[in-house]
């Protein structure tokens, strides 16, 4: 009973810091903009949660020890190895990510905070909290404005294992416990859902009987990943997992599914982890989406796991707590809260390639490293809202959740039986309001970029592995050129089984740069 109860006092405090982090992740444009983020971290509180957050700091100095070290929790040394891997993960790209031409900052002294926190960590565990609330400021940057897409989804799943532990300090300080196996247990079920959740998702799909994988290799080429290669040699590629099709798809599912038992035996857990690790290198293979924040995890938590081995006293295995890791797996999506990946593959891509008039003259097309820190955003291409001439069947990279739909694509032969199809819909996605967005979006960075030429691409240098990688050639830096203009255009492509073929492009946006304003002085 004292497990149980202690479970679930760090669960009541996860919520709350997921609640406090949660603000500083969604900050007003103009908090952005300012040379700071932590002020406007600070407003976006409010007094009451700064009062509440203050009082709660004062009892916790007053009641419990926020000082606690590591070496007074059981296995802290081994814990403070988990966190800081995981730590070490967050604050790479936060802190790598170049100049935000679009908000015109640099961050540095936020960046900087969030190094000296993650060094504080290697001191102390309490400096936990104040990391949560800068990395979260700092990735809130990459969703404003939202332009589309899910970009940050695998990101969290790391900040919230450090939510979690910080939630479990709270525990330790103030109760002066200092058993740190309830946070492993947690730790393990926050995982597993990650997979049994997006199992869920593939079951209500009827996905095991009805997805085709080989046809992720056609669609992700259409938004860069392997570029470098000719259409016919992916679509042999293609073909060749047709062979594959019917085991790789029973393989996820039953890997996906066995997670709900996660914490059955110790041998299960090890092979499950390493099975994730490995699906995620195979969806990589074939997307070009690398979770490597994901593996990361998964990778820390089977070192954690092999570690922990042996000590009675953390081991999280024990025949007593299966049922409630199953319940709290179960259930995680509303708790652990990860995301529902679940969707049939298709044979048709619309994608959206930006061309970039300098001025010399020359045409250049921009490569979504271009638009770094926001190059996960380009690369996935989440613009729908940009066609305002036909109807779209399927999101980024192919996918629908629409069995319909995937049903008459899989029948399609030719680029008319599309455009019929397209014809059938009448739910243009087209929408001005978020078009006035994205071009002012495009506007202002071209702007400051233009004004500040390639800065910040030293520290780019050092950025962390892509999330959603593009090998397709285009101009990741113009040196001293400058943009004068730009042309969007929707590229939509289309795989019958035989040939990969462009079925058509469109212009869906033209725009102008306007030069920097002057400032004219008197003399």
């Amino acid at each position: 009973m004292k497990f149980i109860f202690t479970v679930l006092a760090i669960l009541f405090f996860y919520f709350i810091v997921e609640r406090i982090t949660g603000r500083a992740l969604i900050l007003d444009a103009d908090h952005y903009r300012a040379p700071l983020l932590l002020p406007g971290i600070a407003d976006r509180f409010g007094p009451g949660l700064l009062l509440l957050a203050g009082v709660g700091l004062i009892a916790l100095a007053v009641i419990g020890k926020p000082l606690t070290a590591w070496q007074q929790l059981d296995s802290g040394q081994l814990l403070r190895q988990f966190i800081l891997m995981l730590a070490v993960v967050i604050a790479w790209p936060l802190t790598t990510y170049g100049y935000n031409h679009y908000l015109d900052q640099a961050h540095a002294f936020d960046r900087a905070a969030l190094l000296l926190c993650l060094l504080g960590l290697i001191w102390r565990p309490i400096f936990v909290l104040p990391f949560l609330i800068i990395a979260y400021g700092l990735l809130g940057q990459l969703i404003e404005p939202a332009l589309g897409g899910t970009i940050i989804a695998h990101k969290t799943q790391v900040l919230r294992v450090l939510e979690l532990f910080a939630a479990a300090f709270i525990v330790f300080a103030l109760s002066g416990f200092r058993n740190t196996r309830h946070f492993v247990f947690l730790a393990c079920c926050f995982v597993a859902a990650g997979y049994w959740i997006p199992a869920v998702a593939k079951l209500q799909l009827d996905w095991l009987s009805g997805n085709r994988i080989d046809f992720v290799p056609v669609t992700a080429y259409a938004h860069g990943w392997l570029g470098h290669l000719e259409p016919r040699q992916i679509v042999e590629f293609s073909k060749q997992l047709l062979v594959v099709n019917g085991p790789a798809r029973f393989a996820v599912i039953i890997l996906e599914t066995a997670f709900l038992v996660f914490l059955f035996g110790r041998f299960l857990s090890y092979g499950l982890l390493l099975g994730a690790i490995v699906f995620h290198l195979c969806v990589f293979a074939l997307f070009g989406f690398f979770f490597w924040t994901w593996i990361a995890l998964d990778a820390a938590l089977l070192y954690l796991l092999i570690r922990y081995y042996g000590n009675a006293a953390t081991a999280p295995w024990a025949r007593s707590q299966l049922w409630l890791s199953v319940a709290l797996i179960g259930f995680g999506t509303y708790w652990a809260k990860p995301p529902a990946l679940g969707w049939y593959e298709t044979p048709l891509a619309y994608t959206y390639r930006i061309e970039a008039g300098l001025d010399n003259g020359e045409t250049a097309t921009l490569h979504p490293r271009f638009f770094a820190p926001y190059e996960d955003v380009f690369t996935m291409a989440s613009f729908s809202y940009l066609t305002r001439d036909h109807a779209r069947l399927v999101s980024a990279y192919g996918v629908t959740r629409d069995k319909s739909i995937k049903e008459a694509l899989a029948q399609a032969q030719t680029a008319a039986d599309v455009f019929a199809l397209e014809n059938q819909r009448n739910d243009v996605a087209y929408n001005p309001l978020r078009v006035d967005k994205f071009r002012y979006f495009l506007s202002e960075f071209i702007q400051h970029r233009n004004h500040n030429g390639d800065s910040g691409s030293g520290w780019y240098t050092l950025h962390s592995p892509l999330q959603f990688w593009s090998l397709r050639n285009g101009r990741k830096i113009l040196a001293d050129r400058k943009i004068r203009n730009l042309s969007v255009k929707e590229v939509t492509y289309f795989y019958n089984g035989e040939t990969l073929e462009t079925i058509r492009e469109i212009e869906v946006l033209t725009m102008a740069i306007p030069p920097p304003a002057t400032t004219v002085t008197e003399d």
